[in-house]
């Protein structure tokens, strides 16, 4: 019996050792787990008073980008409905003000020089037959002569030719004279300087001068020409596009200048490239800025 009741005691004895043992490990891991709680707890905390509100800021916008996104959208189909609208009614008018200038072009010096600016959007036979049709008067006017001449001359290009000076004048009114280009480099910039930046009329005299800087002027000349019929003309464009201290020129014949069948011009700027022995080497509708700069250097 005796010995029974030391089994007893024996094993209570070992079954507090081993607890006793235990506690110190379970105490450590709650302590650390209690500690990890607390920071689990501390993020949330501050995760809530500074990513939340940046959170709900965030659909804020959204939702705001997504109302200005719905607006957008509309005004945008408000926009090109009536830009098609815009369309309709400037195509109405243009093709009403073109059946006038027809009616009107063999009985008007105004209506047929309007007519040879915009020849290439009408047939050879219109043209022709405006030709034959127009009145004795109209027929004494330089339009009716450049009219004919587009119809009926040839005009071949003028590349490898060389270049034959043409009447004009400064804007002084003074005749201009070409001797000053013997030997030199020369560029003749046909008109089209509204082209260079609609934005700014002005960069374009802005844009020759800097070129113009750069140059060797005893070798290479610029020449801006411009489309005017007469001297108060000529200085309200050179004014506008800055370009009057650029030594400007025009042979006052406005819009029906002889140049435009002469150098095929289609479109504005055209630019007639010369070498220093005189030769027309290249011309060009529109100015390539590159081809222009390295022909100038």
């Amino acid at each position: 019996m005796k010995f029974i009741k030391l089994i007893f005691i024996s094993t209570l004895l070992c079954v507090a050792a081993a607890s006793y043992a235990q506690k110190p490990k379970d105490s450590s891991y709650h302590h650390k787990k209690d500690s990890l709680n607390q920071k689990v707890a501390d993020n949330w905390e501050w995760h809530n008073a500074t990513i939340s509100p940046l959170y709900h800021q965030v659909r804020k916008i959204q939702k705001e980008i997504d109302s200005l996104t719905a607006k957008k959208d509309s005004l945008n189909s408000l926009r090109d409905s009536l830009m098609e609208v815009s369309k309709q009614r400037r195509e109405f008018l243009y093709a009403e003000k073109a059946s006038i200038m027809l009616h009107d072009a063999p009985f008007s010096e105004e209506a047929l020089k309007d007519l040879f600016i915009s020849k290439q959007s009408h047939s050879r036979e219109i043209l022709e037959k405006i030709y034959h049709t127009a009145t004795p008067k109209v027929k004494r006017s330089t339009a009716y002569k450049r009219l004919g001449q587009f119809l009926f001359n040839e005009y071949p290009s003028l590349v490898g030719t060389s270049f034959k000076p043409f009447s004009c004048y400064t804007l002084n009114g003074k005749k201009y004279s070409w001797k000053s280009h013997a030997g030199k480099k020369t560029v003749i910039i046909l008109d089209g300087f509204h082209c260079m930046n609609p934005f700014d009329p002005s960069a374009a005299g802005v844009y020759l001068k800097s070129i113009l800087e750069k140059t060797d002027q005893e070798k290479v000349s610029i020449i801006p020409f411009v489309y005017a019929e007469n001297i108060d003309q000529m200085k309200k464009t050179c004014n506008l596009y800055n370009i009057q201290k650029l030594n400007p020129i025009s042979d006052m014949e406005g819009e029906i200048s002889e140049l435009k069948l002469k150098y095929q011009v289609e479109g504005t700027p055209t630019v007639i490239y010369i070498d220093e022995n005189g030769t027309i080497v290249h011309y060009e509708f529109g100015l390539d800025l590159k081809r222009f700069e390295e022909f100038v250097k």
